[in-house]
């Protein structure tokens, strides 16, 4: 995790939660039929709800919420959002929350898990799990090969934001296998199962401007470091014909308890 004087990277979305709600995406129905499918009635825990984007998913299959969301910004857009959804919101992280034993069928962690301390989080969402319940843990990546565009954003990174770990949201947990992970992911659950969803994302100058700042390495350069780089990457945009494509995957990993 980095983290900067005062500002730590896993609490940075709340500083503009409005943004994050516009531009990042929700859940395909498909990926999410098939993480609820033969779950049981109860609740779903889900954990850091943010403000909403796989609760509405949830929502839309019959699922109730009880929601984990440790940060008020987000969460007051989540209520806003998907209050009837909601059976529940803990202002709290899966690490400090009091959970009760064997009470959810389903745990959904939607690009939120690399927040969580693995050595921890396996634990206690096992412990919240009815035997045999179900984890489901959710990524957006932008998939490896760009054509074009990816070419000409990384010439454009290379001049101006040469330090940035990565450019696209979500591209850092992109090689993550739970599976292989020597914690609980192992010892508390079996049969992990890997699902993907293809699917391509299309976006305006705006748009896509909105959804790299939603991240949070973009939120932490300097400010006129990072007007400079949207910027240009508006202008890049535009030169494109004013709108662009880029290829997207959501993964869900998913494994039972023991």
């Amino acid at each position: 995790m980095i983290e900067r004087p005062g500002r730590e990277q896993s609490q940075i979305f709340g500083e503009d939660a409005a943004l994050y709600e516009r531009f990042r995406p929700g859940y395909p129905r498909e990926l999410m039929e098939a993480v609820v499918a033969e779950t049981g009635p109860g609740p779903v825990l889900e954990i850091g709800a943010g403000t909403g984007k796989a609760t509405r998913a949830l929502s839309a299959l019959g699922k109730q919420v009880h929601a984990l969301e440790p940060d008020g910004r987000m969460a007051a857009l989540l209520q806003l959002n998907c209050g009837p959804a909601l059976s529940r919101v803990d202002h709290v992280t899966l690490e400090d929350a009091n959970l009760p034993d064997a009470a959810f069928d389903l745990a959904v962690a939607a690009q939120t898990w690399h927040w969580i301390d693995p050595e921890i989080g396996y634990d206690r969402v096992a412990d919240a799990l009815i035997p045999h319940g179900r984890l489901a843990l959710l990524w957006h990546h932008p998939q490896p090969k760009q054509g074009l565009l990816g070419e000409a954003v990384a010439q454009l990174y290379a001049r101006l934001a040469p330090d940035l770990p990565s450019i696209w949201p979500g591209t850092k947990a992109s090689d993550f296998d739970p599976a292989l992970e020597p914690f609980a992911a192992t010892k508390r659950f079996r049969s992990w199962t890997k699902r993907e969803h293809l699917w391509h994302r299309r976006l305006d100058a705006p748009s896509l401007v909105g959804w790299l700042c939603s991240g949070s390495e973009h939120r932490l350069l300097p400010i006129d470091q990072r007007t400079e780089l949207m910027t240009a990457m508006a202008a890049l945009v535009q030169e494109l014909g004013g709108e662009v494509v880029v290829n997207m995957i959501t993964v869900a990993h998913t494994a039972y308890r023991v």
